[in-house]
C-alpha cells in the first residue's frame, strides 16, 4: 500500500498521461472492490436459529 501514494504521484508528473491515468487507475481500483464485494459472501453471520452451532 506504500507504493500506491508513490505511484500517483509519478503518474501525475507525466506529460501525456497524468490526470487521466490517475482517473483511470481510480476507476480499475473501484471496479476490482466492486467484483470482491460481488464475488464473497453477502453475510457471514450465521442466523439466530444457528447460533447454539457457531464457534465465536
Amino acid at each position: 500500500m506504500l507504493a500506491l501514494p508513490t505511484a500517483v504521484g509519478w503518474l501525475l508528473q507525466q506529460p501525456g498521461l497524468g490526470f487521466t491515468a490517475v482517473t483511470g487507475m481510480a476507476v480499475v481500483c473501484a471496479m476490482a472492490g466492486l467484483v470482491v464485494a460481488l464475488i464473497g459472501p453477502l453475510r457471514r453471520i450465521s442466523a439466530s436459529d444457528r447460533w447454539s452451532e457457531s464457534e465465536l
